[in-house]
């Protein structure tokens, strides 16, 4: 039986502050970041990229320019008591190495995040976006030192406090997209839908689709506010239809949703961007790393071709600028 693998898209966001984005710092601090020969501790668990790859998924396409990699969690499964029928729970304790893995695709120019998950208990999309910020604080830090010294050399007075201030600790943001289909068949589930909230996201350099959304983050920024929250609540139950519909204005994956009732049975029901995100399951998906890659990116186009998919439109144009970093970094490799 051919094995069967889904996509999830997310949204990406990674600032240095708040003039810098990903691609202003990607050839001095993203892409050394991104093939670090290093991994994330937690206890017994390790976080780490491996078949890290900077490239075009479909030639010649600006759009489809990424890092891609293969995310591996690695860590300890251990059970401490069985149970048997005839001795009841027994005591049994056993440890079992295991590196459940995922493939992850940031694509430059739209900051979108392919996500497959290879096998049961994969790392999550979360989970790639805390490491990637982990190693960027550790480029971070060697591009700092790097810059310091250059300005030394050249005879400049600058210290190393001005250099941090200049470029600031990052901050990485997986702010999973919202699918119209399922949203609808997740507020199906609420008898009583009472709050919903946004909280307005940062973003890369794209402009918010919805003219709502559009104002409220104006109004953050010129209030100079680290946090916006815009909260609907009626404990009588809020109008579900015009939920969905304010919900699918933010489905670009700029703000992050949660909602809050009870079902039929009257238990409490709680929900996020990740309860109605995009998924997708890949057609006939290949075994090899580089053609499964493909086979998303495929995959991706057909959900932003259909809509399924929403793209802000862009404060600035990129491409030039990924299209000489990727030459430089070919130039390096074939060195």
């Amino acid at each position: 039986m051919a094995r069967q693998l889904d996509i999830e898209i997310s949204n990406l966001v990674c600032r240095f502050g708040p003039s810098l984005v990903l691609n202003d710092l990607l050839e001095e601090v993203v892409i050394p970041a991104f093939f670090r020969d290093d991994a994330r501790r937690y206890g017994e668990t390790q976080f780490f990229f491996t078949e890290q790859d900077f490239g075009y998924l479909k030639k010649g396409d600006i759009d489809s320019l990424a890092l891609r990699c293969r995310f591996i969690k690695s860590t300890v499964l251990r059970r401490h008591q069985v149970y048997s029928p005839s001795e009841g729970l027994v005591t049994d304790e056993k440890s079992l190495e295991s590196a459940p893995s995922s493939i992850a695709i940031l694509l430059l120019k739209s900051h979108r995040l392919l996500y497959v998950k290879e096998v049961p208990q994969a790392p999550t999309p979360a989970q790639f976006g805390i490491t990637l910020a982990h190693f960027l604080r550790l480029s971070m830090a060697t591009f700092h030192n790097a810059r310091y010294q250059a300005e030394r050399q050249a005879g400049r007075k600058v210290t190393k406090k001005a250099i941090k201030n200049r470029f600031p600790a990052p901050e990485v943001d997986v702010i999973p997209v919202v699918s119209s289909e399922s949203l609808r068949h997740f507020v199906n589930r609420f008898e009583s839908l009472n709050t919903l909230k946004f909280e307005i996201a940062p973003t890369n350099s794209e402009l918010d689709n919805s003219e709502f959304f559009k104002m409220a983050r104006e109004s953050k920024n010129k209030v100079a506010s680290k946090k916006t929250v815009i909260q609907h609540h009626n404990p009588d139950g809020l109008n579900k239809i015009e939920c969905v519909s304010t919900v699918e204005a933010a489905k670009q994956g700029n703000v992050r949703i949660s909602m809050k009732g009870t079902d039929s049975n009257g238990d409490e029901l709680k929900g996020n961007n990740e309860n109605f995100s995009v998924r997708a399951t890949l057609d006939e998906p290949r075994e090899e790393y580089d053609a499964l890659a493909i086979d998303a990116y495929e995959k991706y186009e057909e959900l932003v071709e259909s809509k399924v998919v929403t793209l802000g439109a862009p404060t600035r144009d990129d491409s030039k600028k990924l299209e000489e970093v990727f030459k430089r970094y070919q130039a390096r490799s074939q060195s």
